[in-house]
């Protein structure tokens, strides 16, 4: 990347030497890593209602830790006590 010309007789050309350029930027201050994600095992157990359940428990929970009164932290508990497998 010494050279910073952009002059080309084409218009494609010029595209390339650009795309070329940027993509070589981009690569050294930030460069693409790959991670490994693993699949999160399916329980029999856990069904889609159960799910759901705790998904609207833990966002409650988060609207009672930023409210803090009284109605949200028994809309909680309410919710805990819904989600708890007997």
């Amino acid at each position: 990347m010494a050279q910073l010309s952009f002059y080309a007789a084409d218009v494609n050309a010029m595209w390339s030497c650009w795309k070329t350029m940027f993509l070589e930027v981009l690569d050294s201050h930030a460069p693409i890593r790959s991670k490994r994600v693993r699949k999160r095992p399916s329980f029999p157990w856990l069904s889609k209602d159960i799910r759901d359940k705790m998904l609207e428990r833990d966002r409650l929970k988060r609207v009672a830790m930023i409210k803090n009164d009284d109605v949200s932290w028994a809309k909680i508990f309410q919710k805990y006590s819904k989600c708890s497998v007997t």
